[in-house]
């Protein structure tokens, strides 16, 4: 298992707006891990196409701590310079590195980010 590929940004999207406001949303991060890139098999790209949702990319990052929790709105920002949005969560195990490992899919959102 090799996760060289850069550092993987999470963010949950938050509410921002005052009450009485237009919505307005903004994402707070709340895990960083460095990641490996994975193929996007036929099974989990067809599993996927069936729910109207398209899987662009599948990562592989070391299991994060129990109070990690990953939701559907939650974006994730790569060194690409785009967005995504994590599709599916799942937990396993490497043998070969020993690791608890999570794969994430991720479909792409929006244009280039900026970085800060």
């Amino acid at each position: 298992m090799i996760l060289d590929t850069g550092i993987a940004v999470f963010c949950h999207t938050e509410n921002a707006s005052k009450a009485g406001n237009l919505p307005g949303y903004e994402r707070v991060e709340f895990h960083r891990a460095w990641y490996g890139e994975r193929t996007v098999g036929f099974s989990r790209f067809f599993t996927a196409k069936q729910s109207n949702v398209k899987v662009d990319r599948l990562i592989r990052i070391l299991r994060p701590p129990h109070d990690v929790v990953f939701e559907a709105e939650d974006v994730c920002e790569l060194p690409d310079g785009f967005t995504y949005r994590v599709v599916q969560c799942q937990y396993l195990r490497d043998e070969d590195a020993g690791e608890d490992v999570a794969d994430i899919s991720l479909e792409r959102i929006g244009r280039k980010h900026e970085r800060t």
